[in-house]
């Protein structure tokens, strides 16, 4: 895409300034402004400098080309321009293509008038002898186009169309490689360069072999055109590749959300079944501690009941108070292996008296 923009606009530079010729358009060069309010336009026509073009290279013309539709038109009013020659030159001004309107009475609706040094005026819109239309000068001319952009065109198709080629002749007695287009006329002469180039730059065609020639189509290059086709060109390819950049920034980041959010599923995940194995587990667990008497598949030794132990005598049972044998009903015994208070004078007193 880049390449071809740039291809684009080397076509742009090599037709509007090849060789030979100079290529203008009336709406790019500021000879037709664009219509504005009444006071704004009165004022502008006062103060809008005047396009002067000088053609001081003998060997380069210059080609006006410009074409309004059914829409554009309707923006333009008067386009002035003076085509001048330095001392000693003249110019010669061929109507090559014409395409104006005209009313049902042949009184022409739009025109181009031609003002020539001598103040001779010629206004003309479009008849058979109005293309090709010569004009020949010794120093300047002045060149109107006036639109009615009041009277529409009689379809969305139709267009208007002026192209002009402006040619510099000098004196055939002084220089080399001349072509003269009048032969009663020393000073009619043109460079050799503009002879068979497929446009018409004598009046009498001369330099084309006769105008009944049918004459190649002249490229004229819009630079206007040209130059919006490549800045639009370039920006959606600008375009294009933000948008191409975007996805990809986007496909991004929402596959590293997808997968922390999978990351984050699979631990609630291990997590709801830790809890809902919980209950189960320890339910289990109680299932199967409890066995049937006599199973001999009881994992757990299970202890002994306390009363089944043999436990040694209470303190109290060993050692009773006196409160506990006075209530005790008959006679009490004394242990000697369970007493440890025996009194020693009793002892012995029972000792001396069996003696």
């Amino acid at each position: 895409m880049v390449q071809y923009n740039l291809i684009v606009l080397f076509a742009a530079f090599c037709g509007a300034y090849g060789a030979g010729y100079e290529y203008h358009d009336f709406v790019s060069t500021g000879i037709c402004p664009t219509r504005r309010n009444v006071l704004l336009e009165t004022f502008s026509r006062w103060s809008q400098p005047k396009e002067i073009r000088i053609l001081s290279d003998p060997q380069r013309g210059i080609i006006y080309d410009q074409s309004w539709n059914s829409s554009s038109f309707k923006r333009y009013d008067e386009c002035k321009f003076t085509l001048q020659t330095p001392p000693g030159a003249g110019l010669y001004l061929i109507v090559r293509k014409l395409n104006l309107r005209r009313d049902s009475k042949g009184n022409c609706i739009d025109t181009v008038t031609v003002k020539q040094s001598n103040n001779k005026k010629t206004r003309f819109c479009y008849t058979p002898t109005d293309v090709p239309r010569s004009f020949s000068d010794h120093s300047h001319m002045k060149i109107t186009i006036k639109l009615d952009n009041f009277v529409p065109l009689p379809t969305v198709e139709d267009t208007l169309q002026v192209q002009l080629i402006a040619t510099p002749k000098v004196d055939c007695l002084f220089g080399t490689n001349r072509l003269r287009c009048e032969p009663y006329d020393s000073e009619s002469c043109i460079d050799e360069s503009f002879s068979r180039d497929g446009t018409i730059n004598c009046p009498s065609c001369v330099d084309e072999g006769g105008c009944s020639t049918d004459l190649e189509t002249v490229y004229v290059a819009d630079k206007q055109s040209i130059a919006l086709t490549a800045f639009v060109s370039l920006l959606f390819t600008m375009l294009v590749c933000c948008g191409c950049i975007w996805c990809l920034y986007k496909n991004r980041r929402c596959m590293t959300s997808c997968s922390n959010h999978e990351g984050r599923a699979a631990t609630d995940n291990d997590a709801s079944n830790i809890r809902f194995r919980g209950p189960r587990a320890a339910r289990s667990s109680g299932i199967l501690s409890v066995e049937l008497p006599g199973s001999s598949h009881d994992l757990r030794p299970t202890a002994p009941k306390l009363e089944e132990k043999d436990l040694p005598p209470s303190y109290d049972a060993l050692f009773p108070t006196a409160a506990d044998a006075s209530t005790a009903s008959g006679p009490t015994t004394v242990s000697t292996a369970t007493s440890p208070t025996i009194p020693s004078t009793e002892v012995g007193q029972e000792l001396d008296s069996t003696k």
